[in-house]
């Protein structure tokens, strides 16, 4: 009879060594801070962009309050304080989400920095790699769409646009109207 040990969700044998589990950890970490910190103006952008739209979306809810006693003081409703208060609500939340939206675009550019350079770094550690069977090897799977040149290429799947230090920017078949690279 075959007993297999429990598995994880991806098939995995579960590793018992928590000390490495551990270190491993803190070096994933520090590795991908790294990569965090290799774009010191995006980083700070992005903490300083964070901190003032979450700012501006607190201030939103006390002006609120301010609008809303303003309303149900005993002497009467204040109306020109009433609406100071809703149109400075209003300037908050605005900027706010405008200030979150920059956010996002400031996020999407570090993101994309960081996975170039992941692909770049593992595309030149691989080709630094003794070739032994370049057919049958991961190494080619890996980096031969990365090195393919233009003649080999079909003109209907892919145009080359551009070129990095052996990585290609390609544009892929999309719908009409859009357009869409990618590093390859």
């Amino acid at each position: 009879r075959n007993i297999r040990p429990s598995l994880d969700r991806r098939g995995n044998a579960p590793v018992s060594n928590s000390e490495q589990e551990k270190r491993d950890f803190k070096g994933i970490i520090f590795r991908l801070l790294s990569y965090v910190f290799a774009h010191p103006f995006l980083f700070i952008t992005a903490i300083a962009l964070t901190l003032i739209s979450n700012q501006l979306a607190l201030l939103g809810p006390e002006y609120s309050g301010s609008a809303v006693d303003a309303i149900v003081e005993e002497s009467g409703v204040n109306m020109p304080l009433v609406l100071t208060n809703v149109i400075k609500m209003i300037v908050c939340y605005v900027f706010s989400s405008i200030l979150s939206y920059l956010l996002s675009v400031v996020m999407v550019t570090l993101g994309q920095k960081i996975v170039y350079t992941m692909r770049r770094e593992v595309f030149e550690k691989l080709s630094r790699l003794p070739r032994q069977n370049s057919q049958t090897s991961l190494q080619h799977q890996i980096t031969r769409p990365m090195t393919r040149t233009e003649s080999a290429r079909s003109p209907r799947r892919s145009t080359r646009i551009g070129s990095y230090s052996g990585l290609r920017l390609r544009r892929t078949r999309v719908p009409p109207g859009r357009v869409s690279t990618c590093l390859m």
